[in-house]
């Protein structure tokens, strides 16, 4: 037989049940508000403490020792914080022998359990950690981190091997950065191009002896954008090479090498089998600025590409009058696509077309 409770009695057990589910709710919140208060007030004390710490080291010129941080809860990532904030205060040998002692002594041993551990948070630290233990160990970690699954352990990586600039860390970039495709290359490439002449200096000896077309290419990207790094010699065989990333790299090179031959190669490269080569010798034509170029830029404009007329367009009025003057004489009866991208590229405004313009061009043929 089967008994029916009064509706009533069903809104009682919902209503009863609601309170109960926000009760545990509320304490829940406020349990997890007394965690995270907690913590942050300890982190903020031991923050503290370790900062006035070093500031008294610094101060009084004394030597640190390792018992003034035992029984204190002085974790890792406290120490790489603090030391950061206080490196844009203090400086000089005293810091640095101090930030010495404190790596070898503290930091050395949890560093490396770190680096392995399954948590990527704490690879993260470990990597930050790791510029401040001289020696091979900071850099057989750094080359570590260049190969982390996680983006952010293996972007901090980068930064600390630009920061070391040494052979062994930039080269090692500049290899991890060649077993990533397309946009992957990105973190390393714009990493390696915060580097000082150092480290652009590192990555031209590379270039004069590196054969592998792959690590050619990424050598190229970075030391390309940089004048000064680049000779016609050294990219002379790149400009014919059967890699077409190679090639179209080493044709972007010479937008930063502007003599007659780099000219002559670029009108060469103009009739490449590749519209993504066409299009990069077209744009960089116009960056040299010259008017003997103009003929063959009107000829660009019947490409059957729209980024080769596009790009020609943009060469012709970066080149002056001569070249608005070419544009505006294009007749749509004669040439419609060319009629078209002349009239686009004059209703751009002048700072379309200045010499940075051609950084967004980052099409690269498939190999």
């Amino acid at each position: 037989m089967i008994v029916y409770l009064p509706l009533l009695h069903y809104v009682e057990i919902a209503v009863i049940v609601e309170v109960i589910v926000i009760l545990l709710a509320m304490v829940t919140a406020f349990l997890l508000h007394l965690y995270f208060s907690t913590k942050k007030r300890r982190t903020h004390k031991t923050e503290k403490y370790l900062t006035d710490l070093l500031m008294n080291i610094h101060l009084e010129q004394v030597r640190f020792d390792t018992k003034l941080f035992k029984g204190k809860g002085i974790r890792l990532h406290h120490i790489v914080k603090v030391i950061k904030s206080l490196d844009d205060k203090i400086s000089g040998e005293h810091w640095e022998e101090t930030k010495i002692l404190i790596g070898r002594d503290i930091l050395k041993d949890k560093v490396k359990k770190y680096l392995h551990s399954r948590k990527w948070i704490r690879r993260a630290q470990a990597i930050q950690a790791a510029e401040m233990i001289r020696g091979d160990l900071n850099e057989d970690m750094i080359v570590v981190g260049l190969s982390d699954p996680i983006p952010v352990v293996k972007i901090l990586a980068v930064e600390g091997a630009v920061r070391l600039k040494t052979k062994r860390t930039i080269n090692a970039t500049l290899e991890a950065m060649s077993k990533e495709e397309s946009f992957g290359r990105y973190p390393f490439r714009d990493g390696l191009l915060k580097g000082d002449v150092e480290v652009f200096q590192i990555l031209a000896e590379r270039l004069k002896t590196e054969d592998h077309p792959k690590l050619r290419a990424c050598c190229l990207e970075i030391v390309s954008q940089k004048v000064g790094f680049i000779n016609f010699e050294l990219i002379k065989n790149d400009l014919d090479s059967e890699d077409l990333s190679l090639r179209w790299w080493a044709i972007r090179s010479l937008e930063n090498y502007p003599t007659a031959e780099s000219f002559e190669k670029l009108k060469e490269a103009c009739h490449d089998a590749y519209w993504q080569i066409q299009a990069l010798a077209c744009r960089c034509l116009g960056l040299y600025g010259q008017a003997e170029a103009i003929s063959l830029l009107i000829e660009k404009l019947s490409s059957e590409h729209w980024l080769v007329r596009l790009n020609a367009g943009i060469s012709l009025k970066t080149i002056g009058q001569e070249g608005v003057a070419a544009l505006k004489n294009m007749k749509e009866e004669d040439n419609e696509l060319g009629f078209q991208a002349a009239q686009y590229v004059l209703a751009l405004p002048t700072s379309a077309l200045g010499a940075e313009a051609v950084k967004w061009f980052d099409v690269l043929p498939s190999s």
